[in-house]
Parts: C-alpha cells; structure tokens; sequence
C-alpha cells in the first residue's frame, strides 16, 4: 500500500499540530541534565525522608515511605510548535518600535525642558 503524499503546506500544518517544544523557556539543550537531575534530587529527598521516618518509628516507616515514593518528580509536558511559534511571534510583533520610542522620549523630554 503506498502512503498517500503531502503538499508542503500540509506538512507544515501537521507540523505545528504534532511537533513540540519545550516551552519552558530554558536553552533546549539544558533538558538533557536538568531532567535527570531534577528526578535524582526528588528521589534523594523520598530517601532522606524514608530514614527519617524510619529513625522515628519503625513500625510504620513503611507505609509512610510508600506514600512518600508515590509523589515522583514529573517533567511539564512540552507544548505544541504551533502554539510557541504563535507566542515568538506576538512577543516579536510587541518589540517592533521599541527603539525609536526610546530615541523619541529624550528628545520629547528635552523640548519639554526647553519650553520651561
């Protein structure tokens, strides 16, 4: 059976639709380390905490630390490359004009000084 082709704007649609990005705001490459980190250090706590119920009682430590282990550290899901390419480009439509409204201020604030 022979798959059905695509036009480019199809592709570009079904894209946007199905890819996605980390819209976390931090460098995409930094998922790689924080990821794995972030779930050590939440497994490191569950431990510690373990002991320490395990120090306090041990008769219910168990329970306890199972409880504890349940609440596991989950990455944010990743948001839809549609949905981050339309903020990129609301947020790149906001800047346009920033610098000649700042050139324009100290000259407004200077003639404004010259007519006092």
């Amino acid at each position: 059976m022979s798959r059905k082709r695509r036009d480019p704007q199809e592709k570009k649609r079904l894209s946007y639709a199905l890819d996605c990005r980390d819209a976390y705001g931090e460098n995409d490459k930094g998922r790689r380390k924080t990821v794995p980190n972030a779930k050590a250090r939440a497994n490191r706590a569950a431990r510690r905490a373990g002991m320490a119920l395990l120090v306090e009682d041990p008769d219910a430590a168990c329970a306890q630390h199972r409880a504890k282990m349940l609440k596991r550290w989950k990455k944010a899901p990743d948001a839809p490359l549609g949905q981050v390419v339309g903020r990129q480009a609301e947020r790149r439509e906001a800047r346009v004009g920033r610098k000649a409204l700042s050139r324009a201020r100290p000259a407004a604030q200077q003639e404004r000084d010259d007519d006092v």
